[in-house]
C-alpha cells in the first residue's frame, strides 16, 4: 500500500470520527436532535382487512368547519381568546385525565384485577387500506411541518405537526375518541406518523391508523 493511499485511508478515518463527534454534541430539542448511528426498528403492526373492517363497523363521521375533516372554525377576532381558553381547558382536561388514570391503578392494585388486554394501539395500513379509509371521509392527519405540507398533500388532510405538537394540541381535543383517523407523513424512512399515532393513542383516541406509504406512495397513485 502506498503512501497516497494511507494518507487518504487516515483522512477518511479523522473525517469519520469528527462527524460523529459532532453528531453526538448535536441537542435533542423540540426541531432538531442527533442522527441515530443504529436506528431503531419498529415493530410491523398492520391490521387486516377483516379486522379494520370490525374496528370502524358503520362509520359516519363527515367533515365539519369549512375545509378541515373535524375542524370547526373560529371567528378571527376572538381566535387569541379561544386560543388561551383551549390552552387552559386542555391543561384542566389533562389533569383530570391523569387523576382518574391514577384512581384506575390505584383500584386495580387493590382489587387485584388484570388490566384490559385489547390493544388500541395504533396500526399500520396500505395504500388500499387508506383509499377506502380516505373515500369514506374519515379524518387524515399529516404529521410534517407545515411547509412541506404545503408543498403537496392528501387533499383535506389536517396538518399536525407533530414536533409541534403542544400547540395543535387546541385542534384536536374536541374530536370524538372513537374517531377513526389516518396519520401519515412523507412515508420510506419518515417517522413522524408514528410519533403524531402514539401522541394521540396517550390522549385516548382508539382508532388511529398510520398510512406507512405516506405522501410519497399517495402522490404516486
Amino acid at each position: 500500500m502506498n503512501k497516497l493511499a494511507v494518507e487518504i485511508m487516515v483522512i477518511i478515518a479523522i473525517s469519520a470520527l469528527l462527524g460523529i463527534v459532532y453528531n453526538a454534541s448535536i441537542p435533542t430539542t423540540k426541531t432538531t436532535k442527533p442522527l441515530a448511528l443504529f436506528p431503531e426498528k419498529r415493530a410491523k403492526n398492520a391490521i387486516s382487512d377483516s379486522a379494520l373492517a370490525a374496528e370502524l363497523g358503520d362509520i359516519s363521521v363527515q367533515p365539519a368547519g369549512d375545509t378541515v375533516r373535524g375542524v370547526h372554525t373560529v371567528d378571527s377576532i376572538s381566535l387569541a381568546q379561544f386560543r388561551r381558553d383551549s390552552i387552559q381547558r386542555v391543561r384542566l382536561v389533562k389533569d383530570s385525565i391523569l387523576k382518574i388514570e391514577q384512581a384506575k391503578r390505584d383500584s386495580l392494585k387493590t382489587a387485584q384485577v388484570p388490566t384490559e388486554t385489547v390493544s388500541t394501539a395504533p396500526k399500520e395500513i396500505r395504500y388500499d387500506q387508506a383509499k377506502m379509509l380516505f373515500e369514506r371521509k374519515v379524518l387524515f392527519m399529516d404529521a410534517r411541518p407545515p411547509h412541506q405540507h404545503a408543498e403537496g398533500n392528501i387533499p383535506n388532510s389536517m396538518n399536525v405537526d407533530v414536533q409541534d405538537f403542544e400547540t395543535n394540541i387546541p385542534r384536536i381535543i374536541g374530536l370524538p375518541r372513537e374517531q377513526p383517523i389516518v396519520v401519515y407523513c412523507g412515508g420510506g424512512t419518515c417517522d413522524l406518523s408514528h410519533e403524531l399515532a402514539d401522541r394521540l393513542a396517550t390522549f385516548g383516541f382508539k382508532k388511529v391508523y398510520i398510512y406507512t406509504g405516506g405522501w410519497e406512495e399517495w402522490k404516486t397513485k
